[in-house]
């Protein structure tokens, strides 16, 4: 299969206009220091001013789609897959802030490590107006191999949704793509997460 692009970044996003964090997620995806992408923002049928943020970027790499009302992130998943022409698949969220070499790093080390099935990256935590919470969320040393059994590069089975800890399952085969998840390896991406004000 000919891919039009070297990776795809599929952004998933619900209603996440208001604060901010879609226009920091889109803008830290598309400053990128590989250039070679694609990026799809699958939009689960938001309610607030996401598809106007979205098409008001005039750059030829992005493609807004719109999700019917009724989804999940589970059909969101799968309909990112399907759209793809990247050869290497990124999902991301959006109130992820990929660091600008994040990309970069991940292909680096799976095209130099050919037999891995998926790349994944550590995490820097964030409170919600961007401050550090926690440097990184796994404590790892150096970078990690897993090989999956049962699976190959060829026909990645997984369960769409499924975090990037959990176990791949038998499930819908990825077109051939290899997986880069936006979630312990190289680079490092900067996640949101909420305090409770109970419990902060």
């Amino acid at each position: 299969m000919k891919h039009s692009y070297k990776v795809t970044i599929a952004l998933l996003t619900y209603n996440r206009c208001a604060k901010g964090f879609l226009k920091q997620s889109l803008e830290a995806a598309l400053g990128q220091t590989l250039h070679d992408f694609e990026l799809l923002v699958v939009d689960n049928h938001s309610s607030d001013r996401t598809a106007e943020l979205v098409m008001g970027y005039e750059d030829p790499r992005l493609t807004y789609i719109r999700q019917p009302p009724g989804g999940n992130a589970t059909a969101s998943y799968i309909r990112s897959a399907h759209m793809s022409r990247g050869e290497y698949i990124l999902f991301a969220h959006d109130d992820d802030v990929m660091e600008p070499n994040m990309i970069e790093g991940q292909l680096g080390f799976i095209e130099r490590h050919p037999d891995l099935l998926v790349a994944s990256n550590n995490v820097s935590l964030i409170d919600e107006s961007g401050r550090p919470i926690q440097a990184k969320l796994y404590d790892l040393e150096e970078d990690r191999s897993l090989t999956p059994p049962n699976t190959s590069k060829g026909t990645w089975k997984k369960n769409y949704g499924c975090r990037p800890d959990t176990p791949l399952q038998e499930g819908t085969v990825c077109q051939g793509r290899i997986p880069m998840a936006g979630n312990a390896g190289p680079g490092i991406s900067r996640q949101r997460r909420y305090l409770d004000p109970v419990h902060a």
